[in-house]
């Protein structure tokens, strides 16, 4: 397909005033009034990003997004490494796990009063209003502890002995 390209800045269309943004690889989500949608890759979902209510949170990773949305979190999106939090360990059938677009689903393990949300490729973090910090997704590397298995497909996890005022993801 053809690729086009901006040379100058451009307003994506119909995201109107925005209070967040995210930026993943192929896809941009954004925040308004409550309300989340994204652009490129995951547009297809939008219709059931559409469904989730208050979103007061919202990040972006290679192909999957997650949000903050009436104190719980959901992810949405392709399931590779288990981004979308559920801890299943999507076997590869035809490269499903990468080409199929799962709608928004609630992340286990989510407990508290979650106020800030960041993930990247691979995993995701969110901070709670006392200052505690969950992660799920891949941890392949020691990506957010080093006291879980080194490996994809981690369910939320509170990443013991931290009292956080903000949380990023590198």
């Amino acid at each position: 397909s053809m690729t086009k390209q901006f040379t100058s800045p451009t307003q994506v269309g119909g995201s109107g005033s925005v209070d967040q943004v995210a930026v993943g690889n192929y896809h941009i989500c954004f925040v308004s009034g409550g309300r989340a949608q994204c652009r490129g890759q995951l547009a297809p979902l939008n219709g059931s990003v559409a469904a989730l209510t208050n979103v007061t949170g919202i990040s972006a990773g290679y192909g999957h997004s997650c949000a903050i949305h009436d104190g719980k979190v959901s992810c949405w999106g392709n399931a590779y490494h288990g981004v979308l939090g559920l801890g299943d360990q999507c076997p590869d059938r035809n490269g499903e796990c990468t080409s199929v677009l799962r709608p928004p689903a609630l992340v286990p393990g989510i407990a508290g009063n979650p106020i800030e949300i960041a993930g990247l490729d691979y995993h995701t973090c969110v901070r709670f209003a006392n200052g505690s910090v969950t992660c799920f997704g891949s941890n392949q590397n020691g990506n957010f502890s080093n006291s879980i298995p080194k490996e994809p497909w981690q369910k939320a996890h509170v990443i013991e002995g931290v009292v956080a005022d903000a949380v990023y993801v590198g």
